[in-house]
């Protein structure tokens, strides 16, 4: 048991083999994330393992912030994808707030990445599952508004799952939070007036790949006023020296530029940048001047065979 675990433990309001609504028996605390306690416990209509995570008293006291929770809940329970952990349901059960979502079992990837050296291969496997799961959720129209770290998780085969969406709304005050990893990853516009837009997840996804890429945050601001200034100066050092990186520092880059206007407008057109400065290192304004005047070239042969 960890010390957070023992921590948790002093105010811990189940204990294991206690059972829920006659149908989640749980199984152990499993330590206390940003919303409150999280168990591990079984669904007992299905046998499936599931985890429960019982929501702190200063959200659940906050009829603004369960409102919102509430409003976006039908939405997020919809969310179905390979790379996204599926809220499964919210209840009210003597005095306890809890939603239930699939259980994974692994670790997150801000652990792995403290604990770890990831090879080549898995930084661009992560890079590749998170672009695949926020593209399907960009097509839903569903914002995590708190991509980081904390919330990937990683199973012991390596597949990758975003946890907590729908979960943003639940923050006491994410942008102003000094401990809170978050403003690391937010766009400036965000951490300024809260402005929410296409390219907001993107963003904070482009900031964990110039991490994972280069072993550091491109903006280590500790505060967030530190944040928005370093952020809106716009000069990361990108110094990744592996081949495979390397390729990807323009994209990078424009993922987490301080104009919203530079950045690539979908994760549909990130996805096909990523892929296209992966298998080249022809920059890409290069590549289409390159294709223009293949073009050019093959017009006026055509021209100059019809005139003959």
């Amino acid at each position: 048991m960890t010390d957070s675990i023992k921590i948790a433990s002093k105010n811990c309001p189940l204990v294991d083999g206690e059972v829920l609504l006659d149908r989640y028996e749980i199984k152990s605390l499993q330590g206390k994330g940003r919303y409150g306690l999280v168990y591990q416990a079984q669904d007992m209509s299905t046998g499936q393992l599931i985890a429960l995570k019982v929501l702190d008293s200063f959200i659940t006291e906050n009829s603004e912030m369960m409102s919102s929770f509430k409003a976006k809940l039908d939405s997020v329970k919809k969310l179905e994808h390979t790379n996204i952990i599926k809220l499964q349901d919210y209840y009210h059960h003597n005095g306890l707030h809890f939603i239930t979502m699939d259980w994974i079992e692994g670790d997150s990837l801000e652990n792995i990445m403290a604990s770890h050296t990831l090879s080549d291969g898995q930084v661009l496997d992560i890079v590749q599952q998170l672009l695949e799961g926020l593209h399907y959720a960009q097509n839903s129209t569903a914002k995590h508004l708190d991509i980081k770290p904390e919330n990937i998780m990683l199973d012991v085969t390596g597949h990758l799952y975003v946890a907590d969406f729908g979960l943003s709304v639940l923050n006491k005050d994410m942008t102003s939070s000094k401990d809170s990893g978050s403003p690391f990853y937010a766009p400036p516009e965000y951490l300024e007036d809260a402005s929410v837009n296409q390219t907001t997840d993107l963003y904070a996804a482009g900031v964990l790949f110039f991490q994972l890429f280069n072993k550091k945050l491109p903006y280590p601001a500790k505060t967030k006023a530190q944040s928005i200034h370093e952020k809106q100066a716009n000069k990361p050092r990108f110094e990744a020296n592996r081949s495979q990186f390397a390729k990807l520092k323009r994209w990078t880059l424009s993922l987490i530029d301080a104009e919203v206007s530079n950045r690539p407008d979908t994760v549909s057109i990130a996805i096909e940048q990523y892929y296209s400065d992966l298998s080249t290192s022809t920059p890409r304004s290069l590549s289409k001047i390159v294709l223009y005047i293949a073009a050019f070239i093959a017009i006026t042969s055509a021209f100059i065979l019809l005139r003959n």
